[in-house]
């Protein structure tokens, strides 16, 4: 029984990471003039506009594993016109990329130092108890997600932080690994 409320636990705070994630590229995106990804719809917080079905049956198929549940999955990526930002092709890029990433981070942070100053009146009740165990694993995946987010291997942000920052020659060599990603 624990395990399976763990693994529901696992599940929901993926599709609300997922979402956090994918709205921080877009409203990135946005904010240095691509209006793309708000034409799009990826412009929310909706969970609809960000979920990806084979990402979310793969995070299913994991959390409900026999042993110790991990989800792991995908969100649809938000495509955005590098040509139409204000700050220029790659440093746009390179901003979107790293938006996704960072607020997550930013909200496992945040919920862990919540956490840390009213973590203790949570254990009162098993309702309460259940809250504190539902936060904690909320904040670990959005951690989690940042960590595994800046791996170089594509479809991965860090992928595309690499490719822009690497000299042209560099960046050719390192993008001939693209296809192999997926496999690893």
């Amino acid at each position: 029984m624990i395990n399976v409320l763990l693994a529901i636990m696992i599940v929901v705070s993926f599709l609300f990471s997922i979402a956090i994630h994918e709205y921080g590229h877009a409203q990135m995106a946005v904010w240095l003039g691509d209006r793309t990804p708000r034409d799009e719809g990826r412009q929310s917080l909706s969970l609809r506009q960000h979920i990806d079905p084979v990402g979310l049956l793969m995070c299913f198929i994991l959390a409900f594993q026999v042993g110790i549940p991990a989800g792991f999955g995908w969100g649809k990526p938000v495509k955005a016109d590098p040509w139409k930002m204000r700050v220029g092709a790659n440093t746009g890029l390179l901003m979107v990329a790293v938006a996704g990433p960072l607020l997550n981070l930013i909200v496992g942070l945040l919920v862990a130092l919540l956490l840390h100053f009213v973590g203790g009146y949570l254990v009162g009740n098993i309702y309460a108890l259940r809250l504190l165990q539902f936060l904690i694993v909320f904040a670990s995946v959005n951690i989690c997600l940042t960590i595994f987010n800046i791996i170089p291997l594509y479809p991965l942000d860090c992928y595309q932080i690499v490719y822009i920052l690497l000299p042209s020659k560099q960046a050719l060599q390192f993008s001939k690994s693209g296809q192999y990603g997926p496999f690893i």
